[in-house]
């Protein structure tokens, strides 16, 4: 299993930790140095500044000081490799981002996706195979990337936080879909959206039936209910008055406002 940057870099730190401190002590405890003498040598040794050594070594700590030698360069080299690489990674991250949030202001008409679970991914294909605009917004990583694969626009961050709807276009949106595992975060995203753009049209995940209700007085126009399929919040729910709450079975989903609202 590959690891992480950050795992890499706290893995450097610590080896580089652990191989400074075997060093003071055995400098300490076989060339009897003192305490700071111990670190000083240690320090020249593992940076490498060439400086000569404070008293005469056995060949043993010789051989030692070679090992720290090699050892100190390999995993400082390391360190550093995965400390550029986390440095590059942020700034191409950060350009992307930016792109994103560029893309998402530009639209209009457009589909929220809040959450790329099982739920929020498959209304989102739907959405894009009918010709839909959509963004997707996610807290975390693997999610997020497995929607820009897809060829979504992505908003890295948390729905319940109106900077990051306001990143998606929630103001010209003509769809938002709460789609998170957390009926209280819906919630949330539910009353917010409705306060930012009253016109959008907003359906809401519950995974309880006794969430359906409260989604609703927050300001839902649909609740879907992904225990019995998972394609839609619309078909039956959607033509007509019926129900707010529902199951998701067939979504169909069009690109402009209008057709928006009929479908949704």
């Amino acid at each position: 299993m590959e690891l992480s940057t950050r795992t890499r870099i706290r893995t450097g730190l610590l080896l580089l930790l652990l191989i400074t401190a075997g060093t003071r002590v055995w400098y300490w405890w076989t060339e009897q140095l003192s305490v700071i003498d111990a670190v000083y040598q240690t320090a020249i040794t593992i940076s490498k500044v060439g400086f000569t050594e404070l008293v005469e070594f056995s060949e043993t700590t010789r051989l030692v000081t070679i090992g720290v030698i090699v050892l100190g360069a390999g995993t400082t080299a390391y360190t550093l490799t995965a400390l550029f690489e986390q440095f590059a990674d942020e700034r191409i991250e950060n350009a992307r981002r930016r792109r994103m949030e560029r893309s998402a202001k530009g639209m209009v008409d457009h589909m929220i996706v809040c959450g790329y679970g099982r739920v929020g991914s498959k209304v989102a294909a739907d959405a894009a195979r009918k010709g839909g605009e959509v963004v997707v917004i996610e807290h975390d990583a693997e999610p997020s990337q497995a929607a820009a694969d897809a060829g979504f626009t992505v908003i890295r961050g948390s729905a319940t936080e109106d900077r990051t709807r306001e990143s998606a276009g929630i103001q010209e949106a003509a769809v938002l879909v709460a789609a998170i595992d957390s009926d209280a975060e819906n919630v949330s995203i539910v009353l917010s959206a409705r306060a930012t753009n009253p016109d959008v049209r907003i359906v809401a995940r519950a995974t309880t039936n006794e969430s359906a209700p409260k989604l609703v007085q927050a300001g839902a126009d649909r609740v879907i209910n992904p225990k019995t399929s998972v394609q839609a919040a619309c078909s039956h729910s959607l033509h007509g008055r019926r129900s707010p709450i529902s199951s998701m079975s067939s979504c169909t989903v069009t690109t402009c406002r209008s057709r928006w609202i009929r479908r949704w």
